[in-house]
């Protein structure tokens, strides 16, 4: 086992310091399908195997012309005649004897009619096919949730066209976020404060009237807010309720006014829960697909905070603490952490009153196991002891003793979060078969960007040729001339196909012209798109079906090839952000463009 895992790492060791073992086992547990054998895919298969994915399917129905060889440096001229599947993968299978190589006699159709959901795939790649097979592989692969990269080439033109319903990314390391985010402030739990985080800030610091002006300077931010929050709360009486509220919605109070959950009420009475039964009743929902719009419906998140009255609620709470901060502020005094407290609890009050992270509220069908898992067990932990705590403070001003005890703080209560949540995921009966597959480092991992990753969603491809008035999707206008120009070469770049698998375009050409054809082929796509009908017009078409009518250019396959890969691997090991727009190529003008307005995040 061990000399096994020596070989990986020699064999990847120029990769692993930039994304690590984890990812590097992500990807040797991929399963990507590759459709079509062009150069295109020979180059995408070859950067897959030597990145290390573990299994490659090549579905190709072609048998290998002179052509292919000429523009295709793994088929030799001998090979003129064969399966082009079979005898790509016979000079590709060199490049990795850890990659599982597969060729299937077929097309993106044969794809759609063999697949079952009990052979997950983590990637679709498809470099060759007509339109329509195009537009029902893009809607297999959406309703599916599997990501999909088309990939184009004609002449000296080319595009890549991703298509991934949702996708999550940790936040970029090394990068702190801005302090008063309603994100940063969700993670620091300043509205809901831990039970150590609460104690330490009235026992230190309450009550004000102890401390001179400079004193009360050279207090710490956080601490300013936490003790507005608790004294707002205080000063809410209960004789100022609506007598008409149901008694059946009071919970308990603990000591400082706050309202406790159903789970925190049992926590405040010492009653004892199971772990497994957490994890049980705190499942995520099921994600349901709209297959009338395209689009993934959001499940109903958790929540501490709902209903409008307590929204309400929250907002008399921050407005109090508001009032009863600049009340206690001396006059004479100019500080930095007052102003940063005040900001804060701005924030908090003009932002939402949902606490949750927007991984949790937030539809995301390609998480992989190991990130639900923990999704899961962060969930059922919050339903008793609220959201793991972000330990990053970043800069802090004040007393440096006070500093150097509320990082402790914070840094021991993080990891003891992390350290029930991991415990939680491997008291789950399928993490016991394989107790190390989840890591403390990777559970970490996710505690500490929580409030922080992102969510990626494109636009199915297939609607963008869809007249259907439901499915169409909402396409901004380009504005900027570099997003005017990459409309416009895609524009051409679509007709230019879809003309080419007409049936009555040779008849149109001999009636109307060439480029009147096109033109109008063009024109239509940019009314369908709501796109203005002047981004392309007859000589500028012209030029370009010229670049498109050109013999492939060798170094256009390669590109978009080895880009196509690049991309798989970056949804797969979800460590880097992924290409979410369209790419358009001009091989003669050497200049690639990014088609904003085709792709929705």
């Amino acid at each position: 086992m061990s000399m096994q895992a020596d070989s990986t790492s020699e064999r990847f060791a120029r990769q692993l310091p930039i994304w690590g073992d984890y990812a590097q086992r992500l990807l040797q547990r991929a399963r990507v399908v590759v459709i079509g054998g062009t150069s295109s895919a020979a180059e995408a298969i070859k950067c897959l195997a030597l990145g290390g994915v573990g299994s490659i399917l090549l579905v190709d129905s072609a048998r290998i012309t002179p052509a292919d060889t000429e523009g295709n440096f793994f088929l030799p001229p001998w090979t003129v005649g064969e399966w082009r599947a079979t005898a790509l993968l016979r000079s590709l299978v060199k490049l990795s004897p850890t990659t599982r190589f597969t060729a299937r006699l077929g097309t993106a159709q044969t794809l759609v009619n063999e697949w079952t959901t009990l052979q997950p795939l983590s990637m679709v790649i498809l470099t060759e096919g007509t339109t329509a097979e195009k537009q029902q592989l893009a809607k297999f692969c959406w309703y599916s949730a599997i990501p999909l990269f088309i990939v184009s080439v004609h002449g000296f033109g080319g595009s890549l066209i991703p298509q991934f319903p949702e996708r999550v990314f940790f936040r970029s390391t090394g990068l702190r976020p801005a302090v008063h985010t309603i994100e940063y402030l969700q993670a620091i739990r300043v509205m809901n404060p831990f039970n150590a985080l609460a104690e330490w800030c009235t026992k230190r610091f309450w009550p004000l009237q102890q401390w001179s002006p400079s004193q009360l300077a050279a207090i710490p931010w956080p601490v300013l807010v936490v003790l507005a929050l608790q004294q707002a709360n205080r000063s809410m009486r209960p004789e100022n309720r609506d007598p008409r509220q149901s008694t059946n919605t009071d919970r308990a109070t603990t000591s400082d006014g706050c309202r406790c959950t159903e789970a925190e009420e049992r926590e405040h009475r010492h009653e004892p829960t199971e772990a497994g039964g957490a994890l049980t009743q705190a499942a995520l929902p099921r994600e349901r697909q709209s297959r009338g719009a395209g689009a993934l419906l959001v499940p109903g998140c958790f929540s501490a905070v709902s209903g409008g009255s307590a929204s309400e609620a929250v907002s008399s709470r921050i407005e109090r603490a508001l009032i009863l901060l600049r009340k206690w502020e001396p006059s004479e005094l100019t500080s930095a952490n007052w102003n940063m407290a005040v900001a804060a609890l701005q924030k908090l009050r003009t932002a939402s009153t949902d606490p949750d992270p927007r991984i949790i509220r937030e539809s995301c069908s390609l998480r992989n196991r190991q990130l639900t898992r923990i999704l899961e067990a962060t969930r059922a932990f919050a339903t008793q002891h609220g959201w793991p705590v972000f330990s990053d403070l970043g800069e802090l001003h004040g007393d440096p003793e006070s500093v150097h005890e509320l990082r402790r703080l914070y840094w021991e209560q993080a990891e003891h979060d992390i350290e029930t949540i991991w415990r939680l995921v491997r008291a789950d009966p399928m993490e016991a078969e394989a107790p190390d597959s989840i890591s403390k480092e990777l559970v970490r991992e996710v505690c500490s960007n929580l409030f922080f990753m992102k969510t990626w969603r494109t636009q199915p491809f297939y609607c963008l040729f869809e007249d259907a008035a439901v499915e169409k999707p909402q396409l901004a206008p380009p504005t900027t001339a570099a997003q005017r120009r990459a409309a416009s070469l895609f524009l051409a770049l679509i007709a230019h196909e879809c003309c080419q698998e007409l049936d009555r375009t040779q008849q149109l050409v001999r009636r109307h012209g060439a480029d009147a054809v096109l033109l109008e082929e063009a024109q239509r796509i940019a009314r369908l798109w709501s796109w203005p009908p002047d981004l392309i017009d007859s000589v500028r078409l012209r030029h370009l079906a010229e670049l498109f009518a050109e013999e492939e250019h060798p170094s256009m396959p390669i590109m978009l090839g080895s880009l196509a890969a690049q991309e798989a691997m970056k949804l797969v090991i979800q460590l880097f952000e992924p290409l979410t727009t369209i790419l358009v190529y001009d091989g003669l003008a050497d200049k690639a463009d990014l088609l904003h307005p085709a792709v929705a995040s």
